[in-house]
C-alpha cells in the first residue's frame, strides 16, 4: 500500500473539474457553484449557509442567509466578475473543493484593464438550444451557464445566431444570477426547462460581431500570465488608433465613433478604465479585434481616416456632424433587439451620440417607439418588482409557517432588508390575504 498516497489531504467538498476551460464557453463560477450543490443533493442556500458563508468572515452576512435574507444572493451576480468578493469567493471554493485555478471562471485576472461599470447582468440571460443540446448530449449530467453569458455587452449566441433569453418562457419572471434553489437550466420560480425559446426575433449584425470577439477575448485571457494585463498597453494601443485613425485629433475621432471627447481625453490619458462595453463597440466600428486593442504590442489598424492636406479638419468634422445612416441603423437595432433594460429617448440619443431632437426631426416615428416602450417597461418592471417581492414574502411565510409560526410585517420587511414595503397596496393585500389562510388553517 501506497502510505503517501494514503494521507492525502482530503477535500471538504467534491473536487468537480469546471467545464469548458480554455474555450470561449468556460463556466461561469455562480454556475459551478449551482452544480457543486446538485452534485452533493443539496440545495443552493444549504451549501451557502453551512460551508462557504462562515468562512466569508462576515457576520451580517451569515446572519443574513441563515434568516432569510436576500442581501447574499442580490449581490451574487459580482461573483463572475472582478470585485474582491469574486476573489474572496472563488478562494472559499478553491479551498473547499481543492480544485485550484478556478478563476478563470471569473474576470477577476482581467480587473486591472476592465472597469465594472456595465460588465455583468443584473440577472441571468442564457441560450435556451444550447441547454436543449447539453440536456439531450448529457442526460446524466448538470447543465453548464458558460461565464459569455453573464457579460452585459453579449446579446446573442454566435452558435445559434439567436438572441439570448433573459426571462421564463412559462411564468416570464426574470431570473437571479444565484437563487436559493438555483438549479442550472431550470426556472427556480415555476421549475420549468428554460431550454423552451419563444420565437426569437433576427439579430444584429453588430451584436453578432461582438458576441464573437468577446468569445475570443474570453479564450485568449485563460492563456495569459497576469503580467500580461497592462493599463498602460491599453493606453497605448487607444493613443495609437486615434493618432492612425485621425491624426491625434480628439474631437475628430470622437465624432467618428460616436463616444464624447471627455470619455476620449480620459482613456488616452489613463484616468478612467473604458467598459468592456464601449471598447467592443470602438472595436466594431473600426474592424479590430479586441484582444488587439488589450494586448497587442505592436497593433496594426487599416480602414484609417485620411485628411488631405488641402482639407481643413473642420471640413471633414461638418460633413460628418450627422450620419442619417449610422443614426438609423443605431434606432433599428436598438427597437429590434430585447436590451437588459429599456431607456428614455433622450438617454438613447447620448448614448448613441446624437441630438435628440434632431433624432426627431428625421425619424419621428422610430422615435416614438422608442418613448413608448420605455413608458411600457416602466409599468412592467413596477409589476415584476411586485411579483418579485410577493414571491419572497411568500418563501418567508412558508418557512415560518412550518415551524407554526406567522411573521409579522417587521420581521419580513427585515429579512428583506427592505423599510416600507407593506406601504403599496398590492403587497399589504397579499400579506392581509396570506394571514388569513394561515390563522383558517
Amino acid at each position: 500500500m501506497n502510505i503517501e498516497h494514503t494521507y492525502l489531504e482530503r477535500s471538504i467538498l467534491y473536487s468537480l473539474e469546471p467545464k469548458n476551460v480554455q474555450t470561449p464557453y468556460v463556466e461561469s463560477l455562480t454556475s459551478y457553484v449551482v452544480k457543486l450543490a446538485n452534485k452533493h443533493s443539496v440545495y443552493v442556500s444549504t451549501l451557502i449557509t453551512e460551508y462557504i458563508a462562515p468562512l466569508l468572515g462576515k457576520e451580517f452576512l451569515l446572519n443574513s442567509v441563515k434568516k432569510g435574507g436576500n442581501r447574499f444572493y442580490d449581490g451574487a451576480r459580482t461573483l463572475n466578475g472582478i470585485s474582491q468578493s469574486a476573489v474572496s469567493f472563488l478562494e472559499i471554493i478553491e479551498r473547499l473543493t481543492l480544485v485550484p485555478d478556478l478563476k478563470h471562471l471569473t474576470l477577476t485576472q482581467v480587473k486591472k484593464i476592465i472597469p465594472d461599470r456595465g460588465l455583468l447582468n443584473k440577472t441571468l440571460s442564457w441560450c435556451p438550444r444550447c441547454l436543449k443540446e447539453q440536456l439531450e448530449e448529457n442526460k446524466h449530467d448538470s447543465l453548464t451557464l458558460p461565464l459569455i453569458w453573464s457579460l452585459n455587452p453579449v446579446k446573442v449566441c454566435s452558435i445559434h445566431k439567436i438572441n439570448l433569453e433573459c426571462k421564463c418562457s412559462t411564468c416570464h419572471n426574470l431570473i437571479p444570477i444565484l437563487h436559493r434553489r438555483s438549479v442550472n437550466g431550470f426556472c427556480p420560480y415555476c421549475r420549468s426547462f428554460l431550454g423552451y425559446n419563444k420565437i426569437n426575433k433576427g439579430i444584429s449584425l453588430k451584436n453578432l460581431w461582438i458576441a464573437i470577439a468577446i468569445e475570443e477575448y474570453i479564450k485568449v485571457i485563460q492563456t495569459l500570465t497576469i503580467s500580461s494585463f497592462s493599463q498602460e498597453q491599453l493606453t497605448r494601443n487607444l493613443n495609437k488608433i486615434i493618432e492612425l485613425y485621425t491624426e491625434g485629433n480628439v474631437e475628430a475621432f470622437s465624432k467618428f465613433v460616436s463616444i464624447p471627447k471627455t470619455t476620449i481625453w480620459e482613456w488616452r490619458k489613463g484616468k478612467v478604465l473604458p467598459p468592456l462595453g464601449q471598447i467592443a463597440n470602438l472595436c466594431y466600428q473600426l474592424n479590430i479585434p479586441i484582444t488587439s486593442i488589450y494586448f497587442d504590442k505592436d497593433l496594426c489598424v487599416s480602414n484609417r481616416v485620411q485628411f488631405s492636406n488641402n482639407e481643413s479638419r473642420r471640413k471633414v468634422q461638418r460633413k460628418q456632424s450627422f450620419q442619417y445612416d449610422k443614426a438609423k441603423e443605431y434606432l433599428e437595432n436598438y427597437l429590434n433587439t430585447i436590451p437588459e433594460e429599456y431607456i428614455s429617448m433622450s438617454k438613447l440619443a447620448i448614448k448613441i451620440g446624437f441630438n435628440k431632437r434632431v433624432l426627431y426631426q428625421h425619424f419621428p416615428e422610430l422615435c416614438r417607439e422608442v418613448a413608448s416602450k420605455y413608458k411600457r417597461s416602466i409599468e412592467e418592471r413596477k409589476t415584476q418588482r411586485q411579483q418579485s417581492l410577493i414571491k419572497k414574502i411568500d418563501d418567508i411565510v412558508l418557512e415560518a409557517s412550518q415551524e407554526g409560526k406567522y411573521p409579522g410585517k417587521k420581521d419580513i420587511e427585515r429579512i428583506l432588508g427592505i423599510q416600507g414595503v407593506f406601504r403599496e397596496q398590492k403587497i399589504k393585500e397579499h400579506y392581509q390575504y396570506l394571514k388569513e389562510r394561515f390563522l383558517e388553517g
